[in-house]
C-alpha cells in the first residue's frame, strides 16, 4: 500500500533499531539513494561502494539510505545481527535503522511508494534481491531504480545532476 496517491516521500517514516522512528522530512532538499542491503548476500561489498558515495557528497545536499533487509537470505530470515554496523559503515551520522521488509504484506510502506514510482526491469514492481537502488531527487521525486548489480560507483554521475 503506498497511502493513497498524494503521498509524498517525505510522508514516510523510517523505523530505527531503537523501536523509534526517524521522518523522512529530515532529507527535504537532498537527494536521497534508498538502498535494501545485506552483509551477508553476494554483494555486501558494495556497502563500502555505499560508504564512498556518502563521503563523497557530504558536503553536498545528498544522502544514502541503507536500510538492512533479511528478507532475500533463507539462512539468515532472524533480524540480522550487523545492523547496527551496516547503518554505521554507510554513515555514522544517523541512528541504526531496523531491518525492513521490501516485498510482501509487511513491507516498509516506503519501499511500496519508491516501487509504485520506479519499475524494475520489464516493469516489475517486486524487488528481487538486496542492494535495489532508488535516487530520489530534492524535491521527493524518484528519478530511477537501479538493479542489484548496478555498482553504487556508476551513480556519481548521476548524482550530480541531482543535486546541481
Amino acid at each position: 500500500m503506498t497511502g493513497g496517491p498524494n503521498k509524498s516521500f517525505y510522508d514516510f517514516k523510517l523505523p530505527l533499531e531503537n523501536g523509534q522512528y526517524l521522518s523522512l522530512e529530515h532529507f527535504k532538499n537532498k537527494s536521497v539513494l534508498v538502498v535494501n542491503v545485506n552483509n551477508t548476500c553476494e554483494l555486501a561489498e558494495q556497502i563500502d561502494e555505499l560508504r564512498n558515495l556518502s563521503y563523497h557528497f557530504c558536503d553536498h545536499p545528498f544522502q544514502v539510505l541503507a536500510l538492512p533487509c533479511s528478507q532475500f537470505s533463507p539462512l539468515n530470515q532472524q533480524k540480522q545481527t550487523l545492523q547496527h554496523e551496516i547503518s554505521l559503515q554507510v554513515d555514522p551520522n544517523w541512528p541504526p535503522f531496523a531491518n525492513v521488509k521490501v516485498n510482501g504484506p509487511f513491507a516498509l510502506p516506503l519501499f511500496n511508494f519508491l516501487k509504485d514510482n520506479a519499475r524494475g526491469l520489464k516493469g516489475a514492481r517486486a524487488i528481487k534481491w538486496n542492494f535495489t537502488k532508488f535516487l530520489v531527487n530534492c524535491e521527493g521525486n524518484v528519478v530511477k531504480r537501479y538493479a542489484p548489480r548496478t555498482r553504487p560507483s556508476a551513480l556519481f554521475d548521476v548524482i550530480e545532476k541531482t543535486i546541481a
